[in-house]
């Protein structure tokens, strides 16, 4: 759900709790808090119970840009998809 919020050009297309949830098939008050919180800038950061990122700045966007077009049900698939990755071939 938080890669939803991160999608560039979010602010900009007028999404509100109701509409976020029901693109997610989710309830309105699941997408409340952490929307929220997002906004305002309060969470999601290593001090509030985040963590650093264990990939690189040019990783991370290789990782965006495969994950916005292959569809994963599983997080686990997608540990997988970059533990395979991170391994350098030989």
């Amino acid at each position: 759900m938080l890669h939803f919020f991160n999608h560039p050009g979010y602010e900009y297309e007028g999404w509100n709790n109701k509409a976020i949830a029901q693109a997610l098939r989710i309830h309105e008050k699941t997408v409340r808090q952490p929307v929220t919180d997002w906004l305002s800038d309060e969470k999601l950061k290593p001090k509030n119970g985040g963590s650093y990122s264990k990939l690189s700045v040019d990783n991370s966007s290789l990782l965006e840009k495969h994950i916005e077009s292959t569809t994963y049900t599983c997080v686990m698939d997608i540990c997988a998809y970059v533990d395979i990755d991170a391994v350098p071939s030989s």
